[in-house]
């Protein structure tokens, strides 16, 4: 890494900015000189106005790097910046997109359907599993596939009387897609990928149920007043869930959009798995209820008070 300091006056500094304009803090900066791996740069990074200011000795054409480092999450973008003359300062501005996060499938389902005035609900669930999770990112002219591969132990719940709006509880696994651009040519990135660092998760809690009715197969249960009638689906032994589904993501650099396509395939719970999701049902009111449950393909949950 190379060492900061006065080095004859002349300067390359800028300002780092997101894609609305606002300063980006604490992006690292790194001034790479002719060395376009940049194996041993000159770094520093940026103030809370976005702005950097790095020393450099000699004139001439050099390449500049921003959020080299990938630690916050917006793309990367490189550019040639010219020092006319010693003791002159060049500016380099950039202006950087955001990672975007796409949610590729589904760990666990729940829904709930009852009347909150008669029955309090709540939906909680718990999995351990391994999941892994291959991304193929396709962009001309490059692109690449990665593996995603994450030990997962995770648990939540959802109360009506938390929030009388709540109907589901749905964990989803995603992917992040990063890049890294040219500022002679915005619209087309010379690299997309999928970040393998980061591990990104969703909780939904509020989903229509697309099957309005219980089918034929549901179950009948009656609850009496007063009393709490729970329905759990536990799965305690290995097993496999696959999803495989096509996205398109899209990314905006400095106002020219471009958009890149993602294939997942989603493997879970091979080894070691145990999952398990409860539906409990107090009875507030003062007469018996009936509701119907239904577990869909081992996977959803559903329950429908009728009557």
């Amino acid at each position: 890494m190379g060492a900061l300091g006065s080095l004859g006056g002349s300067k390359i500094q800028g300002h780092v900015y997101n894609n609305s304009g606002a300063p980006i803090y604490n992006v690292q900066v790194a001034m790479c000189g002719t060395d376009y791996t940049c194996a041993s740069p000159t770094v520093t990074r940026t103030d809370i106005n976005g702005f950097y200011s790095i020393d450099w000795g000699s004139e001439g054409t050099f390449l500049v790097w921003a959020n080299r480092d990938q630690a916050s999450p917006f793309w990367e973008e490189k550019q040639n910046a010219t020092i006319p003359g010693p003791g002159d300062t060049a500016i380099a501005n950039f202006k950087l997109p955001g990672d975007l996060f796409t949610p590729v499938a589904n760990l666990l389902l729940e829904f709930a359907t009852v009347n909150v005035n008669e029955f309090q609900a709540t939906l909680s669930w718990s999995v351990s599993s391994q999941v892994s999770v291959k991304v193929d990112s396709y962009r001309i002219p490059l692109g690449h596939t990665q593996t995603v591969q994450v030990g997962v132990t995770m648990s939540g719940s959802g109360r009506t009387t938390d929030d009388p709006t709540i109907n589901a509880q749905v964990l989803q696994r995603g992917v992040v897609v990063h890049g890294a651009f040219w500022k002679s040519d915005p619209s087309h990135p010379i690299n997309v990928y999928v970040s393998q660092t980061r591990s990104y998760y969703n909780i939904i809690n509020t989903l229509a149920d697309y099957l309005a009715s219980p089918p034929p197969s549901a179950t009948l249960v009656y609850c009496p007043k007063h009393n709490t009638c729970a329905i759990s689906k536990n799965d305690a032994s290995s097993f496999a869930l696959r999803y495989e589904l096509g996205v398109d993501g899209g990314v905006s650099i400095e106002g020219v959009g471009f958009s890149t396509k993602l294939t997942s395939t989603l493997i879970e719970g091979q080894i070691g798995v145990e999952r398990t999701m409860t539906i409990s049902l107090y009875n507030a009111s003062s007469k018996t209820h009936a509701f119907e449950w239904y577990l869909e393909g081992g996977n959803i949950l559903h329950v429908w008070q009728v009557s």
